[in-house]
């Protein structure tokens, strides 16, 4: 199974990669975007020409585990991308995964945004889910 971990934001998209094995995330890339649409766009476009069989995007939730109104509008934009692909979307906790990624990447040559995807991605391949 290839999967695809994204760490979504209002003007950048950070992705990541899992090995074929679905063992190890890896940072890929960051798209840059103006709104909703065009990330909506982009990644359809990426899905269709990459051939994902599956998105984990992080679910941004508070402190205390409730979800706020980000979590909600994330919900939405990943029923849209699931509906606009045919791709199975699910959704992960990405509590504090900017700040462990920025810990985890130190001062190496790795965009912040793809490394918080890559926290996401293999927290979520770390709990066995993806072999569902």
């Amino acid at each position: 199974m290839i999967v695809l971990g994204i760490d979504f934001g209002r003007r950048r998209v950070g992705l990541a990669r899992a090995s074929l094995d679905g063992r190890l995330a890896t940072p890929w890339k960051v798209l840059h975007v103006r709104g909703r649409e065009d990330a909506l766009a982009q990644l359809v476009s990426l899905l269709r020409r990459e051939r994902f069989d599956r998105v984990v995007m992080g679910l941004p939730r508070n402190a205390d585990g409730s979800e706020g109104s980000p979590a909600r509008r994330m919900r939405r934009l990943a029923r849209v991308l699931s509906l606009r692909t045919g791709v199975t979307v699910v959704l992960h906790d990405e509590y504090a995964s900017t700040i462990e990624a920025a810990e985890r990447i130190g001062a190496r040559d790795v965009p912040l945004d793809a490394a918080a995807a890559a926290v996401i991605l293999q927290e979520y391949l770390d709990t066995g889910e993806s072999d569902a």
